[in-house]
């Protein structure tokens, strides 16, 4: 009885631990191919906070030596790109969107290409230890992320000046 009950309770452990994980959702994650001397990439992606508790975006892991989360300002009339060590809020029911010319993750450290119909696997962190998975589609320039979110052609995709 005793042997049927740890067993049991074993058992129902993943379904308690995965019913108590927030309900954040990972859309559109999309990173643009490389040119074969590039050392970064720029990844995109769609989040959206869809509990009814806030959580800070603050960083990101991926298989490159280097993976950061960053922000294009304006600086006077020259665009810079800075690293966001402290990370991007995310109020509950709240989307944040990672894009070009905004919020963005840099992947650094390249040591071949990103080619399109690869991906790259990577884990966003946030406050209170919550890691959630997400698959970064690598895609040609000028390929939209989805239907419905326009052409995000450009240039930008190799941000080759971010500390390398």
């Amino acid at each position: 009885m005793l042997r049927t009950a740890l067993v049991l309770s074993f058992l129902a452990a993943p379904a308690l631990a995965e019913s108590h994980l927030p309900a954040i959702i990972v859309e559109d994650a999309v990173i643009y191919a490389t040119s074969p001397t590039a050392k970064a990439a720029a990844g995109y992606v769609t989040i959206i906070n869809d509990s009814d508790t806030a959580y800070t975006l603050t960083g990101i892991e991926a298989g490159f030596p280097k993976a950061e989360l960053h922000e294009s300002i304006m600086d006077g009339d020259v665009m810079r790109m800075e690293p966001r060590a402290e990370g991007f809020d995310l109020a509950p029911g709240e989307t944040l969107t990672l894009e070009r010319g905004g919020k963005h993750v840099m992947f650094m450290g390249l040591e071949r290409p990103l080619v399109p119909g690869t991906d790259v696997k990577a884990t966003l962190i946030f406050t209170d230890e919550v890691r959630i998975p997400a698959t970064f589609d690598v895609r040609r320039p000028g390929q939209a992320a989805s239907a419905g979110h326009g052409d995000m052609s450009g240039s930008d995709t190799d941000h080759n000046d971010h500390g390398n």
